[in-house]
């Protein structure tokens, strides 16, 4: 007689930035405000650094460059 055994298995995955972008474009508005929320939550103090840091970065193309701007030119609207 055969005994079915059930086991939970965790494992950690980390993303690929392709898998992360992708990800973040097919969220709705109200999950792409909660992941800008949560980033400055995690993050506001040393963001700065960290997007001086990816501007410098021999690997950014121009198209990623362009992604970048247009974050800051649409936050610049803020109330």
């Amino acid at each position: 007689m055969t005994v079915p055994i059930k086991r939970d298995t965790q494992i950690s995955i980390t993303p690929t930035p392709e898998e992360l972008a992708e990800t973040f474009c097919s969220m709705g508005s109200d999950e792409q405000a909660a992941f800008f929320n949560h980033l400055n939550e995690i993050s506001a103090d040393r963001l700065c650094f960290q997007l001086q840091a990816v501007i410098g970065e021999p690997g950014l193309t121009h198209g990623g460059r362009y992604a970048m701007q247009l974050f800051g030119d649409y936050g610049e609207d803020l109330p």
